[in-house]
Parts: C-alpha cells; sequence; structure tokens
C-alpha cells in the first residue's frame, strides 16, 4: 500500500492514521531465487534464527517513481547450506524508514510453484522475517535477491543518508545514499491533496480547501481522475467544514475534530463517466473544508502502477490546481514498475519490410490505449514505458499497397520475463492485389476489340497480357502494389498501335475497389486512293471526276484527274470499299 501527498496534512483525530503524511510504505517486493539442486540435506528436528549475515550486498536509491519521498532497497543474499525448514532470517530498517503494514506472503522458486519461505513484515518493528520451508532441505547454494520500497518514519536529519541494515546481528552498509526531506505545509495555502491505497483496487483521498482561511467569496472546487479505469465511489463522500490552526513551530495546520456531522447540503455533481466531480461553496467567506472520498479501479493495480488525478480551486481571483499521483506497491509481487517495452517487426510475406505500418496499444486490464506503434523504414516500431502486463495491439493503418490486418496481437505478462523486459512481436501483412481494367476505343468512342497489350512491372518483368473484347474491354487482376507499363503489342484491324501508357502506384491506391479503369484511344490507320485515268492506246485523260462513298453510301470526296490522267483522296478509313 502506498500513500501519496499533493501537500502535507497534519490531523489530531481518528482519521490520522489513513492520512498522516509519514506513513511507511512497503514497495514492490521481488524475490529471485537461484539455486543449484544437490542431494537432500538431512532435517533437523528444531527451527533456529540464522546469526549468518545473509546479505551479500544493497544497495539503496531514491525513487522518482512518485511525488512522496519514496526509497528502493535492493538485497542479494545467499544462503548457508545448513539452513532447515522453520529456520528464520531477520532484516531490519534502520529507525527513521519503517515497512507501511503488518503483511505475510509466499516467496516462490524459480518455477513459480514450490515455496522456499514465507516473508513476513512488521511495521512497529521495521522488520521483515524470512521463514524457510522444507525445500530448502532439499536444495543447496541458495542464492536470490529482494527488492523492496521504504519511508521515512519520522524526521532525518542527515542528507545524503547512508542506509545500514541489521541482517541476523549484523550491519549491512548498503551502496548509495539516499536524500531524506520534510514536507511542510504552505502557510497561504488553498488547495492541498492526500492519497493512498486501501487495497489493489481501491483508493482513499482527502482534499484540504482554503485550511488558510483566505476570503475567496464562492469557491468551485474541481477533481479529475486521468488514469483509465478509475471512477469515483459516489457514496464514499464526505465534505466537513473543520476548524484549521497553522503551527508555526512544526510547520504543518493541525484540524479540529471531526465529530460534527458532514455538511448535508453540499453535494457533489459528477460527469457521466464518474472520473470528475465539481463542489460549489456559495458565499464562502473565510471557510476551509476537508473533503474526504474513496476511487475505485476496474482492475487490480500491478506494483508501481501509478493513478494520477488533478484538483483545482476556483474563484472570482482565483484559479489554484494540483496533480496527484499515487503509486501502489505490492509486497507479494515483483518490482516491476513502467519499464518495459513491446516492440514491433513488420513485414510482408516475401520478407520485405514494410514502413508507415501504425497499430495501436491496449492494456487489456483497463481496456484504456496506452500507445502507438508506428514502423520505421526497416519495418521497426516499439511503446515503452509498460506495465508487466497482458495487451492487445491491433493493426489501425496498413502500409500502402497492403491489406489492413485485423486479426489482434496479444502479449502476456509473462512474455516480459526476460533480461531486457521487452518482447518482440512479428506481423505480416498480405498485399493489396489490384486489377488493371483497359477499355479500348477508336474513333468516335467505338470499342474496339482485338487490341493486345502486355503489362511489366518496373523491373520491366511482364505480368500478363490484356486483350480486349467484343465490348472494347479487357482486364488483368491480382497485381500488386506498384508502377506498370501498359504497352500495346496489336492494335484492331485499321488502327495504329497506342503510345504506352503508365499507370503509377499511387493510381492503384487511390483506385474504387483496388480496380483501376484506363481507356485508350487508338488512331485509325488513314489511306490514300491514287487513281490513274486513261483512254485509247492507255493515254492519259484528264478532268475525270470521280464520286468516292463508303460502305453506307455517305459521299468521303472526289478525285478529279489532271493532264497527266492522276487524281487522289486522302486521309481515307479501312472501311472504304468504293
Amino acid at each position: 500500500m502506498h500513500m501519496n501527498t499533493a501537500s502535507p496534512l497534519t490531523e489530531t483525530n481518528r482519521h490520522k492514521h489513513i492520512f498522516s503524511i509519514f506513513t511507511a510504505i512497503i514497495g514492490a517486493l521481488s524475490f529471485v531465487l537461484a539455486m543449484v539442486t544437490s542431494g537432500a540435506v538431512a532435517n533437523t528436528a528444531n527451527a533456529a534464527e540464522l546469526t549468518d549475515n545473509i546479505v551479500t550486498s544493497a544497495t539503496v536509491a531514491d525513487s522518482s517513481d512518485s511525488g512522496t519521498k519514496i526509497y528502493s532497497l535492493k538485497m542479494n543474499f545467499s544462503l548457508p547450506n545448513n539452513v532447515h525448514d522453520g529456520d528464520t532470517a531477520t532484516i531490519s530498517l534502520p529507525k527513521s524508514f519503517v515497512f507501511s503494514q503488518n503483511e505475510t506472503f509466499n516467496v516462490y522458486d524459480a518455477s513459480g510453484k514450490n515455496i522456499v519461505a514465507t516473508a513476513s513484515m512488521d511495521a512497529s518493528s521495521r522488520t521483515m522475517t524470512l521463514t524457510f520451508t522444507k525445500y530448502v532441505d532439499s536444495h543447496s547454494d541458495i542464492t536470490g535477491s529482494i527488492q523492496a520500497y521504504f519511508e521515512q518514519n519520522g524526521k532525518v536529519d542527515q542528507s545524503p543518508y547512508t542506509v545500514v541494515l541489521n541482517v541476523n546481528g549484523h550491519p549491512v552498509t548498503a551502496a548509495g545514499t539516499i536524500t531524506p526531506s520534510v514536507r511542510y505545509a504552505n502557510p497561504d495555502e488553498v488547495i492541498s491533496k492526500v492519497g493512498s491505497f486501501q487495497n489493489a483496487n481501491t483508493l482513499s483521498y482527502s482534499l484540504r480547501v482554503n485550511a488558510s482561511g483566505h476570503d475567496f467569496g464562492d469557491l468551485t472546487v474541481t477533481d479529475t481522475l486521468k488514469s483509465p479505469g478509475a471512477t469515483y465511489n459516489q457514496g464514499s463522500f464526505s465534505i466537513f467544514q473543520p476548524t484549521f490552526t497553522y503551527d508555526k513551530a512544526s510547520n504543518t495546520y493541525v484540524m479540529s475534530s471531526l465529530a460534527t456531522a458532514p455538511m448535508p447540503f453540499v453535494n457533489p455533481t459528477f460527469n457521466a463517466s464518474d472520473n470528475s466531480f465539481t463542489i460549489n461553496f456559495p458565499n464562502n467567506g473565510t471557510k476551509g473544508y476537508y473533503i474526504i472520498y474513496t476511487v475505485n479501479l476496474n482492475h487490480n493495480a500491478l506494483d508501481n502502477e501509478a493513478v494520477t488525478n488533478d484538483a483545482s480551486v476556483v474563484s472570482k481571483d482565483l484559479n489554484k490546481g494540483l496533480s496527484s499521483r499515487v503509486v501502489y506497491q505490492n509486497a507479494s509481487g515483483q518490482a516491476n514498475g513502467y519499464n518495459y517495452e513491446i516492440q514491433l517487426e513488420k513485414s510482408g510475406p516475401d520478407g520485405q519490410k514494410l514502413a508507415g505500418a501504425q497499430y495501436n496499444v491496449v492494456r487489456d486490464s483497463t481496456g484504456a490505449s496506452v500507445g502507438t506503434i508506428t514502423t520505421n523504414a526497416d519495418g521497426v516500431g516499439s511503446v515503452s514505458g509498460l506495465l508487466r502486463d497482458n495487451y492487445t495491439i491491433t493493426e489501425t493503418k496498413a502500409p500502402q499497397g497492403y491489406l489492413l490486418n485485423t486479426t489482434p496481437i496479444h502479449v502476456t505478462a509473462a512474455d516480459f520475463d526476460n533480461a531486457n523486459k521487452s518482447f518482440t512481436v512479428k506481423a505480416t501483412d498480405q498485399p493489396v492485389l489490384y486489377t488493371i481494367a483497359l477499355h479500348k476505343t477508336g474513333k468516335d468512342d467505338a470499342p474496339l476489340a482485338g487490341a493486345t497489350f502486355t503489362v511489366s512491372n518496373a523491373q520491366g518483368v511482364k505480368m500478363g497480357t490484356i486483350t480486349t473484347d467484343k465490348d472494347g474491354n479487357g482486364q488483368l487482376a491480382k497485381l500488386p502494389a506498384g508502377d506498370y507499363t501498359l504497352t500495346e503489342t496489336k492494335a484492331p484491324a485499321g488502327y495504329q498501335v497506342a503510345a504506352p501508357v503508365t499507370v503509377k502506384a499511387s493510381d492503384l491506391a487511390n483506385a474504387q475497389n483496388n480496380v483501376y479503369s484506363v481507356t485508350v484511344q487508338d488512331q485509325p490507320v488513314l489511306y490514300t486512293i491514287a487513281l490513274h485515268k486513261t483512254g485509247k492506246d492507255d493515254a492519259p485523260l484528264a478532268g475525270a471526276t470521280f464520286t468516292v462513298s463508303n460502305a453506307q453510301g455517305v459521299k468521303m470526296g472526289t478525285i478529279t484527274t489532271d493532264k497527266d490522267g492522276n487524281g487522289q483522296l486522302a486521309k481515307l478509313l479501312l472501311v472504304i470499299t468504293r
């Protein structure tokens, strides 16, 4: 359980145990065991407290996961081979630091099936006690590590501070230092907020409003949950109007008893999603308020998962806001944090790396999107800053020329169990297959049959041929995205071969229903009738006139012979018959 404070708060009533600033915190506990199995070790009848120093090294550091001062502790240990079922080992924190609550949990072996020990934490004595099971009687050379989080339990004068642990009576100086701090209340405070986890899916909050007693007139308090899956428990709200006194000696506020009933006439107004509320205090004057409520999660929080929300106070002359971040610490889990990454590799069926694919990444437990993956020129994209949880990845945009793959990709928490805390998924998109539909026309847009075109790709490879039917239509299907050239290799009788036609990849991409239509018009072959007029003895005759008509009897022109008996009519179509 972890408490976060957006501003300090001191109380002298029965709520102190919930909202005290320096309530201890246990962080996430990771117990990773490495063991070498040997022959069975003989059991002993009497359990004993170990006297050996089992901690081989320890490291402490400030943690940046929360606004509250949190410290991390990592201990590596090695057990002597004379440890037996029921034996115990005790690790104690210095006096100024504590674990937050009494808690007991099992410690498992690497398979996650065998209980090696139970770990018990006692907040009042600042101790963590390991009680070993029968597992140690059949295994030797057991080593492992413990990682935990802790907080101050009072003022620490020394900064930076060197942490000295007590391990079975042996002092163990942890490497690294921490920087303790004492948080003080602002004498001109307008709003402060404290939050903590009650359990894995419930948080409790308190808002202190206008403790400094300014005269702001009408006041409006607004609070908005920013984390997905978090909603207010509407029935949990209580609003009090206590008296606040600022104690200069301790630089904190002291609040009068909350024994009186909550204010019945002031109620919050919630939005439709239950993740934001507003409370109006009309004609407030100098009054101060204390608001307590709980928040529910639609999932069990993971170790080091943060819940954030914003609060503000607004009046005619005031607009003051703050942000709160509460981090969940699970004593029976691993010390995870937002440290995990999903990497995606995108390719086509031929192994070609595909850029421009976009994926939405959704955390299954909340149903909320946590990021987007977009693949680069190498077909690789990633999203990081994830918790160790289950995720669903769905393609929202396919690379140009490829079909959208609607099959979701699932990543489980166990997939992250590697040294890099990263999991790589491979995804393949099938290419969009296009059809080039060709319509062949001649003069007056009349359809032409029998035209043959060769279709070649950008590399000059022949992909197929198109031959037009009686309606002038032909097509070639199942073409992947790319540039193509249509070359007429045979024109209909009486028509000239058309110039090559280029179809761009962009033309295909914009084609309706993936069918790109192109019309090619052939120009007719034009003929000339040359006439030579002769008389007796083949002598040329001038002045002879001929009318030239087509098969439909339409006059196409005339030919008149010259002095040499010659005349002609040009630009005639093949259909001319006389």
